[in-house]
């Protein structure tokens, strides 16, 4: 019987011109995926100064009183 195709969890090999020992299994990726979009909002938060939901929040509670 021949071997068809791998085994769908095995670690994924790193893509070529890849970083040498970065995480490339699916659960890495997701984290590398959000550690990028949470850099990226926090660039663009200070560029534009867009007030995060707890600065919101506290603006509601000062207007309330």
């Amino acid at each position: 019987k021949a071997i068809v195709g791998r085994k769908r969890n095995r670690q994924r090999q790193p893509r070529i011109g890849g970083v040498v020992g970065e995480d490339t299994t699916k659960q890495g990726r997701r984290r590398q995926v959000k550690k990028d979009q949470d850099e990226l909002s926090e660039r663009a938060r200070k560029q534009l100064k867009i007030p995060t939901t707890k600065e919101v929040i506290e603006v509601e509670r000062s207007k309330s009183r």
